[in-house]
């Protein structure tokens, strides 16, 4: 090996760990920055939140569908079931479950590319050089969170048997309703982390000012709450 090929292996940036993202953020961006990747996190990032999704549609039980069309389904005390009645509740809960894993598929890298795109918008006109791959290679390293709060949330409801159960947020632990209840909703654990791994993102790999770069992700928190508590408000109108 010649002195050229041990200076290009020697100057060769790291991959960055998706992992990473949760105890060494600093560091992940860096390399990010250097280095950005794409296809390997997008996909564990988008299997997270299909199984997550997949957990919640599997909460709702034949009897709870049931319910919901206002049909009987116990025969006595004892539930018992006719073979039509649960193949009904199958059928229905099969569905369910099918088309949340389609619904939620694409998901995450529509929220991705959308997120990217608004930010090289912004990077266009601050003049950042950052690039629209390391924007998307930051955003699908950030949706970890995202992923992992739609695992840990839909584990929770197929424990519980009771579907869109959000345990890692004050919405679970505070009853409110309407409006109250999306603000609290988005007042979440991985919410809240993931401001803070967007303006540290931003920073790093965009090479925002740190005033910029908290404002940007201040706003878009913002943003999510006040449509969350809209979509909250009309949905409680409406019931």
């Amino acid at each position: 090996m010649n002195n050229g090929e041990l200076q290009i292996n020697q100057t060769k940036p790291e991959k960055p760990s998706l992992w990473a993202i949760l105890w060494k953020p600093v560091e992940t961006f860096e390399r990010i920055r250097e280095n950005p990747r794409i296809f390997g996190a997008l996909v564990m990032v988008t299997l997270l939140f299909v199984i997550g999704a997949a957990l919640n549609a599997l909460s709702v039980t034949p009897e709870q569908i049931a319910n919901e069309l206002g049909q009987e389904f116990l025969l006595d005390l004892q539930g018992d079931l006719t073979g039509n009645e649960l193949m009904t509740g199958s059928i229905l809960s099969g569905i369910i479950v099918v088309t949340a894993v389609f619904s939620y598929l694409f998901t995450p890298v529509l929220s991705i590319l959308i997120s990217s795109a608004i930010l090289l918008l912004i990077a266009k006109i601050v003049r950042s050089e950052v690039s629209f791959k390391q924007l998307f290679s930051m955003n699908t390293y950030m949706f970890l969170l995202t992923g992992l709060s739609a695992l840990i949330n839909g584990l929770a409801a197929f424990l519980l048997k009771s579907p869109n159960v959000f345990v890692t947020n004050l919405g679970s632990i505070i009853p409110s309703e309407g409006a109250l209840n999306g603000l609290l909703k988005n007042l979440d654990l991985f919410n809240i982390w993931g401001v803070i791994l967007t303006a540290l993102g931003l920073n790093i790999v965009a090479s925002f000012s740190k005033k910029l770069s908290w404002s940007i992700s201040i706003i878009f928190f913002i943003i999510g709450v006040i449509f969350s508590m809209i979509g909250a408000a009309i949905d409680a109108a409406i019931l």
